[in-house]
C-alpha cells in the first residue's frame, strides 16, 4: 500500500495528538479540568483526521466507507464544546464539570442518530456542513470573547500580565480558526472550482502541515510549561460603581492621596504589584481604588501602573546613565522587554532607543 505525502503528514500529526492526549488524561500536573478538555480536544482532532485514512488500511466498499465519513463529520461537533470548555477552565478557577455541560453535546448525538439513516443524509450534506461549520465558529467566537474578557479583567487587577499569559490558548484558537477556514475554502473549491486543481492540492498540504506543526507545538510547549495560572473572574469582577456614594470632593481626595503614594513610595517598582497590594499600601479600599483609577483617571490598573513606570524609565534614559535599556526596564518595574517596549511606545509614541537618542 502506497501512502501519499500528505497522508504521511496526517499520520504523524495523529500519532502526536494521540500520544499527548493520553498523557494529559493521566498526568497530575497542572489544572486537571484544563488537561481533560485539552486532551479531549486533541483526541477529537486526531479521530477527525483518522477516519479519512481508514480506506487505505481496510478493504471496504464505498457504501461501508461512507459511514466512517459520517462518523468523522459527527466528531466535528465535539470541537466547539471542548475548545470552549478548555477556555473556560483556564480563565475561571471556579469552572467545574457539571451535568449541564452534557447539553452541549446534543448536536453530536443528534448527528450520530441521523447518520443511521444514511440514504437520507447524503442529500443533506451541503446543509449539514453549513450547520457543522456554523456550530464550530459559534463556539470559537465565544471562546475568543471569554478570553478577551479575561484579559480585560486581569488588566484591572494586576500591574503585569506575563504570568497570566495564555499564549497557548491564543495559538490553539488561532490554529483551529485557520484550519476550519481553510477547510471551508477547500469545500467551496471542490464544489465551484474557483482555483486551478493544483491549488486544491496545495490547500490540502497546507492543512496537514499546519496540523502537524500544531501537534508538535502543543506537546513541547505543554511539557515545558505545564502550569497555566488561572484566576476566578467572579472573584476579581470589576465593580460598576453604580451604587458608589463618592462625590467629586471625595474623588479628588483619593486621587491626591494615590498620586502622593505613587510619587513618594514608588510602589510601581514592584514588578508583581496588584490592586490589593496597592490598596494596602495606600489605605484606600480596593473598590474605591478601582473606581478612582477607572473613572476619574480614565485608565485600567495595568496601564495606570505602567504609566508611572514609563515616567520612571524616561527619567533614567534622560539621566545619561550608563545602564543599558534592559537594566532600565528592570529598574522601572517591568519583567519583560516586550511589555516594556509596548508600554513605552504606547505612552511616548517612540521606542526607548529613539527616546534616549532624542534626549
Amino acid at each position: 500500500m502506497h501512502l501519499k505525502f500528505y497522508e504521511v503528514l496526517n499520520l504523524l500529526s495523529i500519532a502526536w495528538l494521540l500520544f499527548f492526549s493520553a498523557y494529559l488524561y493521566v498526568t497530575n500536573r497542572g489544572n486537571k479540568h484544563s488537561n481533560f478538555f485539552l486532551a479531549s480536544l486533541l483526541l477529537t482532532n486526531a479521530l477527525f483526521n483518522l477516519f479519512p485514512l481508514v480506506k487505505n488500511f481496510i478493504v471496504i466498499n464505498y457504501s461501508q466507507f461512507i459511514f466512517f465519513l459520517y462518523l468523522a463529520a459527527s466528531t466535528g461537533f465535539l470541537f466547539g464544546p471542548f475548545i470552549y470548555f478548555y477556555t473556560k477552565s483556564l480563565t475561571n478557577k471556579d469552572f467545574k464539570l457539571t451535568l449541564n455541560l452534557i447539553t452541549h453535546f446534543l448536536p453530536y448525538s443528534i448527528s450520530l442518530f441521523y447518520f443511521y439513516f444514511e440514504s437520507y443524509i447524503k442529500f443533506l450534506q451541503p446543509y449539514y456542513l453549513t450547520i457543522l461549520y456554523s456550530h464550530i465558529f459559534i463556539y470559537i467566537y465565544f471562546s475568543y470573547k471569554n478570553l478577551i474578557q479575561f484579559n480585560r479583567h486581569i488588566k484591572n487587577q494586576f500591574s503585569e500580565t506575563y504570568k497570566f499569559h495564555l499564549n497557548r490558548l491564543f495559538i490553539i484558537l488561532l490554529v483551529f480558526s485557520a484550519l476550519w477556514i481553510l477547510d471551508i475554502f477547500l469545500i467551496v473549491q471542490r464544489y465551484f472550482e474557483i482555483l486551478p486543481l493544483e491549488y486544491q492540492s496545495l490547500i490540502i498540504y497546507t492543512l496537514f502541515i499546519i496540523n502537524l506543526l500544531f501537534a508538535i507545538f502543543i506537546v513541547f510547549d505543554s511539557l515545558s510549561h505545564p502550569e497555566l495560572l488561572s484566576i476566578s473572574l467572579s472573584k476579581y469582577h470589576t465593580e460598576k460603581y453604580k451604587s458608589s456614594t463618592l462625590n467629586d470632593a471625595d474623588k479628588q481626595y483619593y486621587i491626591n492621596k494615590l498620586e502622593s503614594i505613587m510619587k513618594n513610595g514608588e510602589p510601581y517598582l514592584n514588578a508583581n504589584l496588584n490592586i490589593k497590594e496597592l490598596s494596602d499600601i495606600s489605605e484606600i479600599p480596593v473598590r474605591i481604588l478601582s473606581q478612582i483609577i477607572n473613572e476619574s483617571i480614565g485608565m485600567n490598573f495595568y496601564d495606570y501602573i505602567n504609566s508611572h513606570r514609563i515616567e520612571h524609565s524616561k527619567n533614567l534614559l534622560k539621566s545619561k546613565s550608563e545602564k543599558n535599556i534592559l537594566e532600565i526596564l528592570y529598574d522601572s518595574g517591568f519583567n519583560t522587554k516586550s511589555a516594556f517596549n509596548s508600554a513605552f511606545k504606547k505612552f511616548t509614541k517612540m521606542t526607548p532607543s529613539e527616546f534616549r537618542k532624542n534626549n
